[in-house]
């Protein structure tokens, strides 16, 4: 069984190989960058047989020359390519033709193309630069050291109810659970909203937003739900979601946390607020142990969702990491319309600095170092009325953003093991 589900998933359904593949790596001495793409993707399946490996590859490159490839650029020209024709001035055959060269020849997704702007002239040599979505997985195992230390600090990471009562016994401040709900449970969901008029609802495992989900009781009793991903739910709507939630996971109920008054007016709907805090182990020399600082940090407000897709969307703001200052966001990667609402937030937020930033940066570094074996791992803190409150840890965390504020993540050499 476990066999036809790989067999399922990176054979039929899997649509990219596992890395870039260019005809380049047949060079001796490839360019650095392209050298390190060429590593990665050698080391992308070490427990499969080389055989093999090279099989599926070969099989995975042809299905994405012949048929994926070439389906995802038209779609990616037609759906994001007027807006880039309209405030660039980049006619559909050139766009088309400059995505098509780096979609095919390298093996990289179109969105992603249109996500870094390497459609554009002055923007492609930084292609064999950036790690992307297929490659994310990896790149962070590549940079983690191997053992059993490494197995126990993921899984950790993977269970927001274990990672937050560990962190919590650190003095780290973590969101409260009020009730964990066990997988295939028939409790309803109101249940737990008896003695509150909203609450927060995730799923034990997971990411991305997947199965989070708002619920109110209005005055008159009605139960509403509005999920990180998705329309707004009312009536037996509310509990069928809730009983299929329960079908995948264990649910974690927790107090709807309030935003900080002083980042209030920056968002426009009241959704929490949050700091995205990357930490990294950084080598000192052979004789100390790697020390934690951070590669990252960005203020996340929420503005609204997407009427097409319902995911949420954002404005981002980079933050300094020593001192806490709110600065802006390259407009480069932004349309006209994204550009305009960072231009407002970040002039309501000039001269703004994160509260209690070095407790932040304190708290993350010592739930980093709690984590063996782990190079680097995102912190998502609620800045609430109460102060900064982790709501989770994330190994696999996403890379456009960091990458768009401090370059292409294949620039530089991986770190040695320090296993």
């Amino acid at each position: 069984m476990r066999f036809l589900r790989w067999l399922r998933r990176e054979v039929i359904r899997r649509r990219l190989p596992h890395g870039l593949v260019h005809w380049r790596y047949l060079l001796p001495e490839p360019a650095a960058a392209l050298a390190r793409q060429r590593s990665l993707w050698l080391h992308s399946l070490p427990r499969l047989a080389r055989p093999l490996w090279c099989a599926l590859e070969l099989w995975l490159w042809l299905k994405w020359q012949l048929w994926h490839g070439p389906l995802s650029v038209w779609r990616a020209v037609r759906r994001l390519g007027p807006r880039v024709r309209d405030e660039e001035g980049i006619s559909l055959p050139a766009q088309g033709l400059a995505v098509g060269r780096l979609a095919l020849g390298y093996c990289i997704p179109p969105s992603e193309i249109y996500r870094h702007r390497l459609y554009r002239r002055e923007q492609r040599h930084r292609a064999t630069t950036l790690v992307y979505d297929h490659t994310l997985g990896g790149f962070h195992q590549s940079r983690n050291d191997p053992g059993p230390a490494t197995r126990e600090s993921l899984l950790l990471l993977s269970d927001k109810h274990r990672q937050a009562t560990e962190l919590a016994a650190l003095g780290v401040p973590v969101a409260p659970t009020l009730a964990l709900v066990p997988k295939r449970s028939c409790a309803p969901l109101n249940a737990y909203l008896r003695d509150r008029e909203q609450s927060f609802c995730k799923p034990r495992h997971g990411s991305a937003g997947r199965g989070a989900l708002i619920a109110r009781t209005s005055p008159n009793g009605t139960l509403t739900v509005e999920p990180t991903l998705g329309p707004t739910l009312t009536g037996q709507a509310v509990e069928a979601y809730w009983t299929e939630l329960l079908e995948r996971d264990d649910m974690l109920v927790q107090p709807r946390l309030t935003v900080d008054p002083a980042f209030a007016e920056l968002a426009t709907t009241d959704d929490i607020i949050t700091v995205r805090y990357i930490s990294q182990r950084v080598p000192t020399n052979r004789d100390v142990e790697a020390q934690v600082d951070c590669y990252c940090a960005t203020l996340e407000l929420p503005c609204g969702k997407d009427h097409a897709s319902g995911r949420p969307r954002y404005v981002l703001l980079e933050i300094d990491a020593r001192s806490g200052d709110v600065n802006g966001f390259p407009e480069t990667y932004l349309f006209a319309d994204a550009a305009a609402s960072h231009r407002r937030v970040a002039a309501q937020a000039a001269g703004t600095t994160i509260p209690n930033w070095p407790q932040i940066r304190h708290h993350s570094h010592t739930a980093h170092q709690h984590c063996q074996g782990i190079h680097a791992i995102a912190w998502d803190w609620a800045l609430t009325a109460d102060g900064p409150v982790l709501l989770e840890g994330n190994a696999g965390w996403g890379a456009s953003t960091a990458q768009q504020l401090n370059g292409g993540l294949m620039t530089t050499p991986p770190p040695a093991s320090s296993a």
